[in-house]
């Protein structure tokens, strides 16, 4: 089998972007991104919402595709995390931008087949947080893998307090949040 890649010529770190600046979001803000549709089923961007809003003064950022359930996850976000989150839609080639804005990827699905988006954030170079399913452990291999259907799992791991990936956790997110925090 031959797994899906991604361009590294156009998914690379040290992208310059406006994407911040664009989105009314502070130069030293801590951002959190994910890709993916926004809905409840599959992507789970309601749990992302609600897991991100419990971390004190971390922004979201949410690209994807409308679906019928998007007006209500979008007034979650407005409800929960008022200024500090961002929903855009954006053709794939602007998406590095995104990415580049970002200091940590989570997705809330608790599968995906293949999940191409992870592979797009590891290019960028960025943390990844995502569900201990087998096939995310096959793709991602040094990521933060949390049980994405236990409340307080995501927002334990974006704050450095997961301990079962306590290894993993000081170098990605621990480290990023130690040094975006002082």
């Amino acid at each position: 089998m031959i797994p899906h890649g991604v361009d590294v010529q156009r998914f690379h770190p040290g992208i310059q972007t406006d994407f911040r600046k664009l989105h009314g979001i502070p130069a030293d803000a801590v951002v959190v991104i994910s890709v993916g549709t926004i809905c409840y089923w599959h992507k789970r961007m309601d749990y992302v919402i609600r897991e991100v809003a419990a971390v004190p003064d971390a922004w979201l950022v949410i690209v994807g595709q409308e679906s019928p359930d998007s007006a209500a996850i979008k007034a979650l976000g407005n409800d929960l995390m008022g200024d500090r989150i961002v929903f855009a839609t954006l053709p794939h080639d602007e998406l590095p931008k995104a990415y580049a804005a970002a200091d940590v990827f989570t997705l809330g699905s608790l599968f995906e087949t293949f999940g191409i988006v992870y592979i797009e954030a590891m290019a960028m170079g960025l943390p990844v947080i995502c569900s201990n399913h087998p096939n995310q452990k096959a793709i991602v291999k040094e990521g933060i893998f949390i049980d994405m259907e236990h409340p307080g799992n995501l927002a334990a791991a974006l704050n450095g307090r997961d301990q079962s990936n306590s290894t993993i956790c000081q170098r990605t997110v621990c480290a990023w949040w130690q040094r975006t925090t002082t």
